[in-house]
């Protein structure tokens, strides 16, 4: 059975309605750090 798959799908899936319900929450700088902290994880991830 294809675990990995069903767990990624899940995750998308639970993270995009988590976005959703509680975006309007979040501060406007957290938001903006997030962003940053992701963009520079995936530049290191791509090394």
């Amino acid at each position: 059975m294809p675990t990995g798959i069903i767990i990624n799908s899940l995750s998308i899936i639970l993270g995009g309605i988590a976005g959703g319900l509680f975006g309007d929450y979040l501060r406007d700088d957290f938001k903006e750090n997030l962003n940053l902290h992701i963009r520079t994880s995936l530049y290191g991830y791509g090394n």
